[in-house]
């Protein structure tokens, strides 16, 4: 009753012979849809990704091996030689250093990804800690996405983040570290606060004090999928390590769109209600789409029920479709807390569509100033076309804005739900309850 009353303001008039509040209702009423609402779809769709393994589609032998400590705890991984190939662009395989989320002002990590380009794909599971970007790829059927669910540990988020040289931001004794990390992070001189016991990570018996080997970042740029993605549901939201995006002009069918009788370029004949029902089931994932000032290149196409733990879309995108987030913020779930404490803000985990400058209410915007008689968003000094700096005077590349893009919401009431929703979905708007707009310093007191 007390929240009721907290989220609830002004009379209820109900209709006639209508009861004005009521209590208890079940879930055919009110359908309570959380992150394991789609367990019964997510496996089956699972089952559908049952083509041959990833390297062997890749055309690779190992994607990388595990670097270990001399007490045996793995520090990280050395990527297959094969991705060094990085002077011709239209090469196969790659490697890239880029910051997290991408295209993001402030970069939450860094990672060094392995760049698969060129290959197309089918029925094929992801496997845990490949951290890829692929490019100009083709996924047909279901692509499932693997990590390591159990990932409760309180430092599961700080292990192996790094700096844009690949540093360590938290680096382990012997060296200083202002993080509080595991127990292990200290040592005879450091007095360790009373309430701080963090036992570090054991996995299957290894110890880890990196967890990008057991996650899955991964970006997807200028790709084909003819079919869904799912992927599996880790315990905790933890965004820095789970985390898909899509850029470039990457687009989502049902059917080949160039070649729709081509059984190698298709989902099978059995997958396809299964695909039909969700073009992204992600729930517990943090799905990013398009970036901040995007190309105008940017062409994002997405279809059908889209599922996801917390989605952002910004750029030129467009979703035929309904949108279906699964995580619920609440200061007391892990992601909101640090070693136990609550320091997160629930409001800042929700869905954003498109985006704006600081300076019109949007903190994770870029600025917008004019240069040489341009507007632009920044100066890019380390060639990835991103913006570094503010400075002319660091010597970088004007970055052009490019706008603010356009996203698309075709709401479609005849898609097919995935099991587990029993209520269908239902859109009925109600005119004048939004508006949009900003305060500004000279702005009137209403």
């Amino acid at each position: 009753l007390d929240d009721y009353q907290l989220m609830v303001e002004g009379a209820i008039r109900p209709g006639e012979d209508e009861a004005p509040i009521a209590f208890d209702q079940g879930d055919d009423v009110l359908p309570d849809v959380g992150f394991d609402t789609f367990d019964v779809a997510q496996t089956a769709l699972a089952g559908a990704a049952d083509g041959a393994p990833f390297l062997t589609q890749a055309g690779l032998d190992y994607l990388w091996t595990l670097d270990t400590a001399p007490d045996g705890s793995v520090i990280g991984v050395t990527l297959n030689p094969l991705f060094d190939a990085a002077a011709d662009p239209d090469a196969d395989f790659a490697r890239v250093v880029e910051r997290a989320p991408f295209g993001a002002p402030a970069a939450s990590d860094w990672y060094e990804r392995p760049v698969i380009r060129n290959k197309v794909f089918k029925d094929v599971h992801i496997p845990v800690g490949t951290n890829a970007l692929f490019e100009n790829c083709t996924f047909v059927g279901v692509t499932y996405v693997e990590t390591h669910t159990d990932n409760t540990h309180d430092a599961w988020r700080y292990y192996g983040v790094q700096n844009e040289d690949l540093s360590l931001k938290y680096p382990p004794l012997p060296d200083a570290s202002d993080a509080q990390l595991d127990n292990d992070y200290y040592d005879a001189t450091i007095i360790k606060p009373a309430s701080f016991d963090v036992p570090r990570l054991e996995v299957a018996g290894t110890r880890y004090v990196d967890t990008k080997p057991l996650s899955n970042n991964i970006r997807f740029h200028d790709c084909l999928f003819v079919g869904s993605v799912v992927a599996d549901k880790p315990d905790v939201y933890s965004p820095v390590r789970n985390k898909l995006a899509f850029t470039g002009a990457t687009k989502f069918y049902t059917q080949h769109p160039d070649d729709p009788e081509d059984s190698d370029l298709n989902p099978d004949e059995a997958d396809e209600d299964l695909i039909a029902q969700s073009s992204l089931m992600l729930p517990q994932y943090s799905v990013d789409i398009g970036t901040n000032n995007a190309s105008p290149d940017q062409d994002v196409n997405l279809q059908g029920l889209i599922i996801a733990g917390v989605l952002d879309i910004r750029g030129n995108t467009t979703l035929n479709g309904a949108l279906l987030l699964t995580f619920d913020p609440r200061t007391t779930d892990p992601a909101l807390q640090h070693f136990g404490q609550a320091v997160g803000n629930p409001a800042n985990f929700n869905i954003t569509l498109g985006y704006f400058s600081p300076d019109q209410g949007d903190v994770e915007g870029y600025s917008i100033f004019e240069y040489n008689g341009q507007q632009i968003v920044g100066f890019d000094l380390d060639g990835d076309g991103l913006p570094d700096t503010t400075n002319p005077g660091d010597g970088g590349t004007p970055i052009p804005f490019n706008g603010y893009g356009k996203v698309v919401l075709n709401y479609d009431p005849d898609i097919e739900m995935p099991d587990g929703l029993i209520a269908p979905i239902d859109i009925e708007p109600i005119s004048y309850t939004y508006r949009e707009g900003r305060l500004s310093a000279s702005s009137p007191t209403p």
